[in-house]
This record gives C-alpha cells, sequence and structure tokens, in this order.
C-alpha cells in the first residue's frame, strides 16, 4: 500500500525535523553524508528527502532505502506540493594533481593502458578517491566520484596526444581537456619526474601540511606544476614560524642585516624601524622533493622581498632563487 502522507504532516515533519533533530549529533552536517542524494528545499531551508517522508507517514526509513518503497520517498515528496533538488551535481574538473596521478599509471603501462575492471585501475580510482577528499567538499563529489569507469576514460583520453598511438592512424578520445594537455607537456617525456612527482602526492594525503578543501592559497600564488596538494604544503613550510625565525636570526648573525638574497632590498633601510627585522622566506627545494619525513632545515629557506617572492611563485613552472637573479640583472 502507498504511504499515506499530504502537505499538511509534511509540514509538521520539517517542525519536528528543526526542533528535534537538525542539530543532533546525527543529523549536524547531513547534507554532506554521501548517503544523501537529494533534498527538500522549503523557506530557505534544506531537508534530508526521506527522513522527512518517513516523520510523515510512520513508514520507516529503511523503507525508503532499498526496502518495498525504494525510490518512492521524492515522488511523494513531489506530489503533495514540495521541491525536491539534488544535492550534488556533477563531479569537478581534474585537477592537475588527479592528471599527474592518472598520466603516471598510462606511462607505466604505455602503449596498453590496464583494463577497467584491473587492479590498477581499481586502486588509481581509491587512490583519487582518497585524494578528493583533500581537494573538494563532499557537496562536490557526486556518487560517481572518480569511479573506475571515469578513471578508465581518463586515460582513453592521454592516447589522443601519445604519437606513439597516435603514429598508426588512430586518435584515441577526442573529447580531452586543456588540462591534460598541459600536464602532457609537462611530464610525459620524463616518467621518471611524473613517478617522482605521483609518489610525493600520494605520500602527502595523510599529511596535515598538505590542508584540506577549506584550504585557500594567496591571490598572487600559481599552483605549482606538482599540483595543488604539494603547494599548499609547500607554503605550509615557507610559513612555519620558528623555521622563519630561525632563518632571520641566521641571517643576522651572519650579515648583520636582512635583506632579499635576490634583489639586495632592505626593508630596515628603507622603512626605518617599522621595517625592522621583516622579510619573507620562500623554500627552495622543489616541492615533489618534500617527501613524508622529510624535515626542512634553515638552509633550505632564501630570505626575499615580498616582490621578488610573488614573481617566484606568479606562474609556472616556478623559479628558483639563481633563475630570478639572472632574469632581474
Amino acid at each position: 500500500m502507498r504511504p499515506d502522507l499530504n502537505a499538511k504532516s509534511v509540514l509538521a515533519a520539517m517542525q519536528e525535523f528543526n526542533s528535534d533533530l537538525r542539530d543532533s549529533k546525527e543529523w549536524t552536517g547531513w547534507e554532506d553524508n554521501n548517503a544523501h542524494r537529494y533534498a527538500i528545499e522549503h523557506e530557505g531551508k534544506l531537508y534530508p528527502v526521506k527522513k522527512i517522508a518517513s516523520l510523515a507517514s510512520g513508514v520507516p526509513v529503511k523503507d525508503f532505502s532499498g526496502g518495498k518503497y525504494a525510490g518512492h520517498a521524492n515522488g511523494l515528496i513531489d506530489a503533495v506540493g514540495f521541491k525536491v533538488i539534488p544535492l550534488r551535481g556533477s563531479n569537478p574538473d581534474w585537477t592537475r594533481d588527479e592528471l599527474i596521478l592518472a598520466l603516471n599509471v598510462y606511462l607505466r603501462h604505455r602503449p596498453n593502458p590496464p583494463d577497467k575492471a584491473s587492479k590498477e585501475i581499481v586502486d588509481l580510482s581509491t587512490t583519487l578517491q582518497k585524494l578528493g577528499q583533500r581537494l573538494f567538499t563532499p557537496s562536490e563529489r557526486a556518487e560517481s566520484f572518480r569511479n573506475a569507469n571515469g578513471v578508465y576514460m581518463k586515460l582513453m583520453n592521454f592516447r589522443r596526444l601519445d604519437p606513439e598511438y597516435t603514429s598508426g592512424g588512430k586518435k584515441g578520445l577526442t573529447r580531452g581537456a586543456k588540462g591534460e594537455e598541459e600536464v602532457w607537456a609537462e611530464f610525459a617525456n620524463d616518467p621518471g619526474r611524473c613517478q617522482a612527482v605521483a609518489e610525493a602526492i600520494i605520500a602527502a594525503l595523510d599529511d596535515p601540511e598538505a590542508g584540506g578543501p577549506d584550504t585557500t592559497m594567496d591571490d598572487g600564488i600559481e599552483e605549482a606544476a606538482e599540483g595543488r596538494l604539494l603547494t599548499r604544503k609547500h607554503i605550509s613550510r615557507e610559513r612555519n614560524r620558528k623555521l622563519v625565525e630561525a632563518k632571520r636570526k641566521q641571517a643576522l648573525k651572519i650579515l648583520g642585516k636582512l635583506e632579499c638574497e635576490v634583489c639586495k632590498f632592505d626593508f630596515a633601510v628603507k622603512y626605518g624601524s617599522r621595517g625592522d627585522g621583516f622579510i619573507e622566506c620562500h623554500h627552495t627545494k622543489p616541492v615533489a622533493t618534500l617527501s613524508e619525513g622529510h624535515k626542512t632545515h634553515i638552509n633550505d629557506l632564501a630570505l626575499v622581498c615580498a616582490n621578488c617572492h610573488r614573481i617566484i611563485h606568479r606562474a609556472k613552472p616556478w623559479l628558483t632563487v639563481e633563475e630570478l637573479k639572472k632574469l632581474l640583472a
């Protein structure tokens, strides 16, 4: 028998949810749980469809989740005049981090990528889903996020760029994106570097320094060629207060002043007491070398003024201190 509910019982269920459940441990942040794919939108608030249908009808939630009324909740709510919306749309575009991991698998098995049901593809899918937790909020990831089929198709996209494949007149999957072209140009001719960067990304998956989906970078910092996760790790080490202070003390002890190692700008000379003791630090090690367990030494840091630091990070690939010195000269 069809569950019995109406507009009045649904409104009463919403009121009960607001007063008794919304702030409870079980339901706080429910919208970010991938188990909830749809929501009722009413007067500026979102409500879980199956829970409201259950409260309004007396039918257990489990009967709307694979039970005898599976899939009915949305239709029942819609039929009595309430708006049901999807919580998650399409998946986000692939990031450089993800493309590097995919390209590494492609290059290791070139020219014949593993089958979509293979352990290699399944493992890559699992790694990408873990990486997705560091790069995207739950609401940005659909249920199909980086599943094996999608990951396999991405490897097929690389084929259109591979001269070993296209030389015989084959085309591969032509509907690729610009990001694939950029990562191919950066890494395809150096599979050893691609593998090293991929391993560094995987090592950073459990590293707090790599931040989370809400971690933001300054507008003037361009993401490194090695991707977003390692960029965050790099920036985190540049801003480690103890390291920065140790580097400043070292420079004062040796040189008696703090000046930019590129342009020789001295904040104390230019701004007097207001600039005394001020200068920024740049981490000179390539981001892919910041492996798990690697400790930053003060000799890995260079003292730079704000202008030089921004120019170093302004575009891919980032400049080294020596490269910027030559550019300035």
